[in-house]
């Protein structure tokens, strides 16, 4: 099982307990993607060593 789940994530972000910088640990854990990333803040996902863009 891996906990915490998107939508644990989700509940939690949407009432302020995470921040975006934990979201980030939760993409690099595994527990959410890039993609989920960038659902629930609605902003790409830059780790610092991906080229920017733009």
């Amino acid at each position: 099982m891996n906990y915490p789940t998107y939508e644990d994530i989700e509940l939690y972000y949407e009432w302020g307990f995470y921040t975006k910088e934990d979201l980030t640990e939760f993409v690099v854990w595994g527990s959410i993607t890039a993609e989920d990333y960038e659902t629930l803040t609605g902003e790409p996902l830059f780790m610092g060593h991906e080229e920017k863009r733009g």
